[in-house]
């Protein structure tokens, strides 16, 4: 499995599980890299995958929720 799936999976399960709240700013790119410690191209195919499935949201200028 590709790392930016494990990711996407990880996230999904964190939102599923009530852990990230509905609405909440999730991490910049940069600051999910480190704190992932995955590359910044990994963390945005993983929020990319995420939000074409309708798990989060992206707002232009302001982030991921």
């Amino acid at each position: 499995m590709s790392k930016y799936n494990e990711l996407y999976n990880r996230i999904k399960k964190e939102i599923t599980d009530g852990q990230i709240d509905y609405g909440k700013k999730l991490p910049s790119v940069r600051k999910s890299s480190e704190l992932y410690s995955v590359s910044r191209t990994t963390v945005q195919n993983a929020y990319f995958a995420l939000s074409a499935d309708g798990y989060i949201i992206s707002e232009p200028q302001s982030g991921y929720y």
